[in-house]
């Protein structure tokens, strides 16, 4: 069955190691990345990157009609949060 997540923090190091782990399962049909700033796209094509400032009055909102998006293609969506998180030991 395929699902999609949407993660906060995934360019840090344990978050960009959650998105390559997502990106390497084949039933992960989408990744949608939370991001303060760009970063360089990756190869793949099933991860996308929405910036969005975190400190915004309207960044709750903007978070819930991005899930809400993700949930109308019909596939079950989940959420990962990786902010704060220091490294891998």
């Amino acid at each position: 069955m395929a699902f999609r997540v949407l993660i906060i923090g995934g360019t840090g190091q344990v978050g960009g190691a959650v998105v390559r782990a997502l990106a390497a399962e084949p039933s992960c049909a989408e990744v949608v990345m939370i991001n303060r700033r760009a970063i360089s796209p990756g190869a793949d094509p099933r991860v996308r990157q929405v910036v969005l400032d975190t400190a915004a009055a309207a960044f709750s909102s903007d978070v819930t009609e991005l899930a809400g998006s993700m949930i109308a293609q019909g596939d079950p969506v989940f959420a990962a949060s990786c902010v704060g998180v220091d490294k891998i030991a």
